[in-house]
């Protein structure tokens, strides 16, 4: 169980601290005083803060005294922390001489982030103003970019630093470049926030180098629109959409010249040799159900025929071909089906099978699929070798059914580096749900738009900004929805918008809180807004409101699942809280 007490004295930018089932931010502590017995006034401390013992760490040390007169008990462990470090040698000599160094001990942090991992700290002493910590100002980085292309609304850099100052952070302004080694930066500048104010645009080049940093603890915030749903690349001097970009890679990638399969359109093959004759041949297939046409074909002038009649004793013909791969490679394989006179509970199909080096399945697909009479129909599948997968075995003809089947233009592609990857949930693999990779950002959603909006308005049960935000115009954009997977982050709704009868619309607005999962201990406030900048002064409403978001997101100061043993309390009371399991 941990514990705080509450108290206007000094106050601790600082990172979440989780306690043996507590989690608690911003932490302020009480000083001992001058005139009382050092190990009778820690003890009365940690009786009144109800802390059995652990680690106690004493932020704003000077000298080594003090910091040892928190150690009330053998069970308790004392350490200081400074971010002067020509006082170290000064807190650290009595402490030698005494011989007390060791479950007393001191050290220097930069102010901002306390050096422990999470679930290890029982309880912060912080010392009263006129000896506390001197913390730096969140350091806040905004993207500009001036001859990358827009998608939605741009806003200021100027006023969004002015909104920054006053929200007690210090603003650099950083280039594409520049924000391709945000990681490297973050921990060099200690940068807390960055900052996006070109509404759906992003470089990506900085895709990697974010992800990183928001891993990292950073926070972020972006305006102006749907965030991270146009990523962009120089190609020869120029911004180009990256989508459209390896959309025509992928077209280069996959033209049938590039294609790993021998003889995919059966072009030149004079038949279909039975399984275990002529191993020179690329295709093989069941004897006498198994032919090469050139009666009907979708490409070129032959194609595979598979026949299985109503009188036949199998209920199943195949042809097959093996490809090597490389491991960790993604690929692309396509094909034409044609059926008549499908009977039977089966399938007409050509499915893809993984092999390791023993020719064992790792595993398989049926990719191309038809279950009734079909003219020429494309099939396509994308996937990526395992680890143990050296070929595949293409595999095609009729299944548990009776009929004729055509096959034609099979195709493998390498298409590694081809495929777009979104870096928002905009887009995934459709499931029962949305199967998305963790590190895409749930920010905002593809069929949500704002509509029919005619205001926008401060949410009435948040505590982030009191700002009574009242806009009156036809804003269009994304509602500020979020994707908080399982029990991982908290989104508090911010700024909502209202049609010309008051009635919500959707959130413009808010902010979401990491506290579990991929980017845990990381904030993002995101503005769906894309055709006005709201913005476009420091002392517009929406300003303010930023202002106040900002702040909150420097302090990150926040509770989640807890109990309490009273529901009220007053400036200087101890207050205990706990909830079950332990946090993150």
């Amino acid at each position: 169980m941990g514990c705080t007490r509450l108290d206007d004295a000094a106050s601790l930018h600082a990172r979440t601290v989780t306690a043996v089932g507590v989690m608690m931010i911003a932490i302020a502590g009480a000083q001992l005083a001058r005139g009382d017995a050092p190990s009778a006034a820690a003890a009365k401390l940690w009786r009144e803060a109800r802390v059995q013992g652990g680690l106690i760490v004493h932020v704003g040390c000077t000298d080594g005294q003090p910091t040892a007169a928190r150690r009330a008990a053998r069970r308790f462990v004392v350490h200081g922390l400074t971010t002067d470090p020509a006082t170290l040698p000064k807190s650290r000599t009595p402490l030698i001489a005494a011989r007390q160094y060791g479950p007393v001990s001191t050290a220097t942090f930069d102010g901002i982030h306390p050096p422990y991992a999470d679930g290890l700290v029982n309880m912060f002493v912080v010392e009263q103003p006129d000896r506390a910590v001197t913390v730096k100002p969140p350091r806040v980085a905004i993207l500009w970019q001036p001859d990358m292309p827009v998608v939605g609304r741009r806003s200021s850099p100027a006023v969004l630093k002015t909104i920054v100052e006053r929200a007690g952070g210090v603003a650099i302004q950083v280039s594409a470049d520049e924000l391709s080694k945000l990681a490297e930066t973050h921990q060099t500048q200690r940068i807390r926030m960055l900052v996006v104010p070109t509404g759906a645009s992003f470089p990506e080049s900085a895709r990697q180098p974010l992800i990183e940093f928001l891993r990292g603890g950073g926070d972020l915030v972006t305006v102006g629109g749907y965030a991270f749903n146009n990523l962009l690349q120089r190609v020869d001097g120029r911004w180009v959409s990256q989508r459209q970009f390896l959309a025509d890679q992928l077209r280069s990638a996959t033209s049938a010249g590039l294609s790993l399969v021998s003889d995919g359109g059966f072009e030149s093959s004079a038949g279909m040799p039975p399984v275990g004759t002529q191993p020179e041949s690329p295709w093989h297939g069941s004897a006498a159900h198994c032919t090469i046409t050139n009666e009907v074909s979708a490409e070129g002038k032959q194609c595979a025929r598979v026949v299985l009649k109503a009188t036949a004793s199998a209920d199943s013909a195949t042809i097959y071909s093996y490809v090597p791969l490389k491991r960790g490679r993604t690929y692309q394989i396509s094909a034409k089906l044609r059926a008549e006179q499908l009977t039977g509970s089966g399938i007409a199909y050509v499915a893809v099978y993984q092999l390791d080096a023993h020719g064992a399945s790792t595993s398989f697909r049926d990719f191309a699929v038809l279950r009734q009479a079909t003219d020429w129909t494309s099939f396509s599948y994308r996937f990526t070798t395992d680890a143990r997968a050296v070929k595949v075995r293409i595999q095609g003809g009729l299944f548990r059914a009776r009929g004729t089947v055509w096959i034609d233009d099979i195709r493998l592609h390498d298409i590694t580096g081809c495929e777009f990857v979104p870096l928002n949930t905009s887009s995934g693999v459709p499931r029962d749900g949305l199967l998305v990779r963790p590190e895409q950002l749930g920010m905002f959603d593809p069929s949500y738009p704002l509509k029919r909006v005619a205001g926008i308005r401060r949410v009435a049960d948040q505590l982030i900004s009191n700002w009574q935000c009242r806009l009156t115009a036809h804003f269009r954009g994304w509602a500020a929805s979020g994707v908080i997977g399982a029990n991982d982050a908290r989104w508090i709704p911010i700024l909502e918008a209202v049609d010309r009868y008051s009635r919500p619309r959707g959130p413009v607005a808010a902010l979401q809180v990491h506290y579990n999962g991929y980017y845990a201990g990381s904030w993002w406030a995101y503005f769906g807004v894309d055709n006005q900048d709201l913005f476009v002064d420091s002392s517009a409403p929406a300003a303010n409101v930023l202002q106040d978001v900002m702040r909150f997101m420097f302090r990150k100061t926040c509770l989640r699942n807890l109990r309490t043993e009273r529901r009220c309390y007053q400036v200087g009371d101890v207050l205990r809280a706990g909830r079950r399991g332990q946090s993150r």
